[in-house]
């Protein structure tokens, strides 16, 4: 963990900004032309005043150099057939937009803003700053009075949207706007993703729901009166989504909820709990700092590649909050003080004599919070290494580790590492987190008309409980469907809460991309240079830490179970495990025993219950398949797209679910029922091609080429660019020529066959290049998928055995970046702290032989240590480096 060696300065200036409400609402939405370029042809836009349900003001823009003389004819027609005024785009910026969403205070309501809002604007360019570092600056207008929108993308989750501050206008300095994305907050209330307008008006409830049409861009009466409708849609869901936000209870503005997330945070700050930087302000921060050493998320892998397996998948009921519950985290939430002590001995006592019955007790659970430090002697613990030595991807797995100086575990880990081996760790020093008293503003909070005082219950186990009520209800054939509907409704809510209050926002740290010093809290205090990681609102690493290293002992523990029994684990992922069908009573006895809530039978859950068992076939970590064998055919029950989700369905709409027809194929093969000679007849003549979403300014910049006019070598109009927020045709860069990979990159089009045949540029140096044969097919695709190892565990084939490792050196990681659908083109590589002096010292040590057996030449290796001499900064992250440092 780390942090600033010289902290922000405090702000002189005593500006305030205005946080006044409004009743008013501007809801708009835009059509496209079906072209590359997407821009607008045509929007309508309603005035509200929401919570009176008034509406004020209905009105049409227009893009009049994007449309025909007929087309503007029927918009004319339209306009005055339904009383909407009707004005240029311009217009709709400078007297609607600006006037009623800076100067009025009203919400901008739209589905979907990322896209919108680039396409209403007459510029873009890079945002600077911390919060929308790498994002879009749109100019909206060429008045200069007018402020610009920032908006950046935060992956497929939400955008952050706010004006910008303009120089000729001082009133924006104290106002930011109010930028709600229906979709984002549809998301964030329902916990789904990928919903679209008609769904998410379904999903709530909304009284209006859009439409559907076969029909786009082709103007005519029965078509507008469709667009100017989906406005209407928008704000229905709009009151749909501010009605079911009522239901939480919680003190936060629409526009400010972007995850689910959002909701705990919120609840959290409504009962008035404080973060732990702010509850512990007398523990070293290198504590702190320690805690965070323990910390790596959750545990997902496959034991048994390529050979079927017959058993039953169970899954943990509510694992986070159930851990919460077991560990006695509540107190700790509400702590006053949270003081890490000395318990070398206590620590070392309970390792040298905890068995596999002993943690089958409630009461073992309310010591695992703390952590240990030892020199591991191939004790089995998570370990977070590069095992793709093609990438650098960082991965987590349970290894045998064998160290030689300070390694930081948590006591979870340290027990799972003795049921795994059944040898004791020796630690050399420990120190466990004792929560220290109550805070003194807490407050009683209210969800769905229940309220809970975190004084006086346990919250993580109240809101478990009061899910399986619902559930019970909602399945109550006794009660109407009125009432079975509403209990549902309700446990939706709660299933919600549960998450979002469960672990994540106890481990948040934002990245700011601002570079500046920063302190590193490792084995000895180093200072080096990079982006700061700021604590969120409800950072508890004491709380974060115990909670991930109890789910990886849970998942030990399993392990132990099927081992006694002379069985297997075919895999795992974070809460659920593939066991043999014997197996399964002797699991749930054991975790029932640890059951806190009165109302739940089983802890460890039969997934699939109407089947007596299942198949399982994995490939690799989140690569499988369950199955079952009907008739000599198989029957997919539940598959894993995980690696195929990206590409855009090659069969068309006859074939929705066709990752299912890939992995009955897949099996066919293993089978012995076809051949790859029958899979490359089925698939060769397959592109795949992945939309790509122009997110943020780096894949900006890489279509930046199909931006440029071939004639004239000059940058196009912005009104004729492939704009933010739209999207591209992409392929897998596998292609090689003259060496060098070849990523297409191309235009979007529905016309797949045209995109492919046309000229693409290559999005590794933007060259333009033509030719089908630089495009990757989906056989291509399905050949890489079905090879695919799983570099966490050693072997090829059949039940596969822990790595060991040998770490040399100790690489300090800042937060965990989840590699994105985009495939590198916006991925956020992990950020790595490395102590320089160190480090360097390292690489001098290195003799030319032994870098040579690790693929590194002597004139490299020799260059490497020339600059190191000559006090210059290397980069430490290259092959080479991380070769020779063997990371």
């Amino acid at each position: 963990m780390v942090r600033k060696k010289i902290p922000d300065k405090p702000r002189i200036s005593n500006v305030e900004y205005d946080t006044s409400e409004s009743d008013l609402c501007l809801v708009a939405d835009l059509e496209t032309d079906i072209l590359t370029t997407q821009s607008k042809n045509v929007g309508f836009y309603q005035l509200w005043n929401w919570k009176k349900d008034i509406l004020l003001e209905f009105g049409c823009f227009q893009n009049k150099d994007n449309l025909s003389e007929q087309d503007r004819k029927e918009i004319v027609e339209f306009c005055r057939q339904n009383n909407a005024k009707l004005m240029s785009g311009e217009e709709f910026i400078q007297n609607v937009f600006y006037k009623y969403v800076l100067f009025e205070h009203a919400r901008y309501i739209g589905y979907n803003l990322l896209f919108d809002l680039p396409r209403l604007a007459v510029d873009a360019r890079i945002c600077k700053g911390k919060r929308f570092h790498h994002g879009f600056s749109l100019k909206m207008t060429e008045d200069k009075t007018c402020p610009r929108v920032k908006i950046k993308s935060k992956g497929r989750k939400f955008s952050l949207i706010e004006f910008g501050t303009s120089l000729r206008n001082p009133y924006t300095r104290y106002y930011r706007g109010r930028f709600v994305d229906c979709h984002t907050l549809a998301q964030a209330l329902s916990g789904e993703k990928d919903l679209n307008l008609r769904k998410a008006g379904i999903r709530f409830g909304a009284s209006e729901i859009k439409e559907e049409t076969d029909e786009h861009g082709k103007i005519n009466q029965k078509y507008l009166a469709y667009a100017a409708r989906d406005v209407l849609c928008t704000y229905s869901l709009f009151k749909a989504l501010m009605k079911e936000l009522k239901r939480y209870n919680i003190d936060k503005n629409p526009e400010r909820i972007f995850t689910e997330a959002s909701l705990g945070k919120a609840i959290i700050k409504k009962s008035g709990v404080q973060n732990y930087i702010q509850q512990s302000s007398n523990v070293p921060f290198y504590q702190i700092a320690s805690l965070m050493h323990t910390y790596y998320g959750g545990l997902a892998a496959i034991f048994c590649r390529k050979k079927p397996v017959e058993g039953i998948l169970l899954d943990f009921t509510s694992m986070y909050p159930t851990i919460n519950t077991l560990t006695g985290m509540d107190k700790f939430l509400i702590a006053k003080d949270i003081e890490l002590v000395e318990a070398t001995d206590e620590i070392q006592e309970l390792l040298n004599k905890v068995t596999i019955e002993d943690t089958s007790k409630p009461e073992i659970y309310k010591q695992l919070c703390g952590y240990a430090i030892l020199s591991p002697d191939l004790d089995r613990l998570p370990y977070r290494g590069n095992f793709n030595p093609k990438t650098k991807e960082k991965n987590i797995a349970i290894c045998a580790v064998k160290y030689q100086g300070d390694w930081y575990a948590a006591i979870a880990d340290l027990i799972a590492s003795k049921l795994y081996t059944g040898k004791v760790p020796k630690i050399t020093k420990a120190y466990k987190a004792i929560p220290i008293g109550v805070q003194e503003n807490l407050k009683p909070i209210t969800i769905l008309g229940e309220t809970y005082d975190l004084r006086e219950v346990n919250i993580f186990q109240k809101l478990v409980e009061k899910k399986e009520e619902l559930d019970i209800k909602c399945k109550d054939k006794s009660l109407s469907v009125e009432e079975r509907e509403r209990y549902a409704s309700e446990k939706k809510v709660i299933k919600l809460i549960i998450v979002s209050v469960g672990y994540g926002i106890y481990v948040e740290l934002n990245p700011e991309p601002t570079k500046c010093i920063l302190e590193v809290y490792g084995d000895e205090l180093f200072t080096t240079e990079g982006h700061y990681e700021k604590p969120g609102e409800a950072f508890n690493p004491a709380m974060g830490c115990t909670i991930t290293s109890t789910a990886r002992l849970f998942l030990a523990i399993i392990h132990k179970i099927v081992e006694d029994m002379g069985e297997k684990i075919a895999f795992c992922d974070t809460d659920s495990v593939f066991v043999p069908q014997k197996c399964q009573a002797a699991i749930q006895d054991f975790f029932n025993k640890l059951n806190p809530y009165k109302n739940v039978k089983n802890l460890m859950k039969k997934e699939f219950e109407e089947y007596d068992t299942l198949w399982f076939y994995g490939i690799s970590t989140k690569r499988y398949v369950l199955y079952r064998i009907i008739d000599d055919d198989f029957d997919i029950v539940k598959y894993s797209a995980h690696g195929l989700g990206q590409i855009q369905n090659p069969f068309g709409k006859d074939e929705d679910d066709w990752h299912k027809r890939i992995w009955k194929d897949l099996l066919r093969l293993h089978y012995g029922k076809c051949t790859w000679e029958d899979l490359e007849q089925e698939y060769l003549g397959f592109p795949a091609t992945i939309k790509l979403a122009i997110s943020n300014f780096e894949m900006w910049k890489r279509v930046k080429k199909l931006n440029i006019d071939p004639t004239t070598k000059k940058l196009k109009p912005y009104s004729e660019q492939i704009k933010p927020g739209g999207f591209v045709l992409s392929s897998y860069g596998v292609k090689r020529k003259n060496g060098k990979i070849i990523r297409p990159i191309a235009p979007y089009t529905k016309d797949v066959t045209a995109a492919i045949s046309g000229i693409f540029n290559n999005a590794e140096n933007g060259d333009q290049m033509q030719g089908e044969e630089h495009w990757t097919t989906l056989m291509d695709v399905i050949c890489v998928y079905a090879m695919h190892p799983e570099y966490k565990l050693e072997g090829d084939t059949g039940y596969l055995n822990y790595r060991t490792v040998y770490p040399k050196l100790i690489v300090y990681h800042g937060k965990e970046s989840k590699r994105l659908e985009n495939f590198g083109y916006d991925q956020e590589e992990t950020q790595a702290f490395y102590n320089r002096r160190d480090t360097y010292k390292r690489l001098l040590a290195i003799k030319t032989p032994e870098a040579e057996k690790k693929g590194v030449l002597r004139g490299t290796l020799s260059k490497i240590k020339r600059k190191i001499r000559q006090g210059k900064t290397i980069k430490l992250d290259t092959p080479a480096i991380r070769r020779l440092l063997d990371l």
